[in-house]
């Protein structure tokens, strides 16, 4: 009986490690696409990033300056209005923008809160996404009360002005359309009016 040569055991294995190995259709992983948003952050880093239908979905991911442009802000009124707006945006080819818009309207907010994203109305936070695109126009979605989201403020620091936390929410565009936000976090200073 012949025996193998350590050389010729070794080649042997090599080869049928490369014919069994398979190309497999490169989908990233939820946790591969939350791995590109940016670490979750509470130091007004100027971030806005989540997951657009998470399965096989886009990853939107907004840092504070492009092109002297800012694509993620935060503007809080404190007083009176009680008014939160948060925004990001992200330009995904030269004809089509994606934003994301989250806001609360006569609503007092603190750290620690968690608010539901429900319609646009006085004493409600709500939350949108669109896409506008130059050539085929605009699509709106925008959360409702029957599928409300949730904003998680894990800091608000009115000495420094920085908000920060968590959101994810489902929201329907006028064709009935729906799309599926999550893992969205921000970490933004804001500003005062």
């Amino acid at each position: 009986m012949r025996t193998l040569k350590p050389q010729a055991f070794f080649i042997l294995c090599i080869a049928i490690t490369i014919v069994s190995c398979r190309k497999e259709k490169n989908i990233p992983s939820p946790l591969t696409q939350l791995n590109a948003i940016a670490p979750a952050t509470q130091t007004g880093a100027g971030r806005l990033g989540c997951l657009i239908n998470t399965i096989d979905g886009e990853v939107f991911a907004s840092t504070n300056q492009v092109l002297q442009q800012p694509k993620a802000s935060a503007v809080y009124t404190p007083y009176s209005y009680y008014s939160l707006l948060i925004s990001g945006w992200r330009q995904t080819t030269p004809d089509v923008a994606a934003t994301i818009t989250i806001r609360t309207d006569s609503l007092a907010i603190s750290q620690g809160q968690t608010l539901s994203l429900v319609n646009e109305s006085s004493g409600k936070a709500s939350a949108s996404y669109g896409v506008a695109n130059y050539a085929d126009g605009d699509d709106l979605y925008k959360t409702i009360a029957s599928k409300p989201g949730t904003l998680y403020i894990s800091r608000l620091d009115q000495t420094n002005h920085i908000v920060s936390g968590t959101f994810s929410f489902d929201a329907v565009n006028a064709q009935g359309d729906a799309v599926h936000v999550t893992s969205g976090r921000f970490d933004l200073q804001y500003r005062t009016y």
